[in-house]
């Protein structure tokens, strides 16, 4: 583990701090407020770790992905695939990385494609390293996105918890799917999946389509 992801805290820990996280973490549908709950970090949260057995499911996200990207709860289901594939919890992508992901969301529609995790990772690659820390995605193309690296200066220590406050509401959970397994890791892992890119050759005709118009 990197000796600087150990060392931030939240500052996002007082009761004002939620009710602004409030006016900026939308959701999809307003009434699954019902359903799920922003909360502050206490003083000794740290992103990557563990909370209590038997306290409610959550993960932690960064203020600066709602801020700036618009990010949405519950995430999308390429969002959620994405993460599953990476095997990563949500904190753990850096929020460069995310940036990409959402302009991948963004781009696809105006070409009348559905964005999946096999065309996104035929155009990115993980930057692998020695120790655990946030992940960044390299683009294997410059001419697909240009990313401004000062758009995050400052994130590390302003996360809030994502919490299920109905674990399962109608057979269908917002964090789980219907055999009760989280879409995604909640917590840092310490193996994420290590690859260069995402193979072509296992691409359906569909996908061969979509990519060769994307390139």
């Amino acid at each position: 583990m990197r000796d600087d992801v150990l060392k931030y805290k939240s500052f996002l820990t007082s009761v004002v701090s939620v009710t602004a996280l409030q006016h900026q973490v939308k959701l999809a549908n307003p009434e699954d407020c019902r359903k799920v709950a922003i909360q502050a970090c206490r003083s000794d949260d740290f992103s990557l770790l563990k909370v209590m057995s038997g306290s409610l499911p959550l993960f932690f996200m960064y203020r600066c992905l709602f801020e700036v990207l618009s990010l949405v709860l519950p995430l999308i289901a390429f969002q959620c695939a994405l993460l599953e594939h990476l095997n990563m919890a949500p904190s753990q992508l850096h929020p460069n990385s995310w940036a990409m992901v959402r302009a991948f969301e963004i781009l696809c529609p105006f070409f009348n494609i559905w964005p999946t995790v096999p065309i996104f990772l035929f155009f990115f690659y993980m930057k692998l390293t020695d120790k655990i820390g946030w992940v960044s995605l390299n683009s294997m193309s410059k001419n697909l996105f240009e990313l401004d690296s000062n758009a995050f200066f400052r994130f590390k220590d302003r996360f809030f918890k994502v919490l299920a406050t109905d674990i399962v509401a109608d057979g269908f959970s917002l964090m789980f799917n219907r055999d009760g397994e989280p879409y995604f890791p909640f917590y840092w892992q310490s193996d994420p999946a290590k690859f260069k890119s995402f193979d072509k050759d296992l691409f359906t005709l569909i996908m061969r389509v979509d990519k060769a118009i994307l390139e």
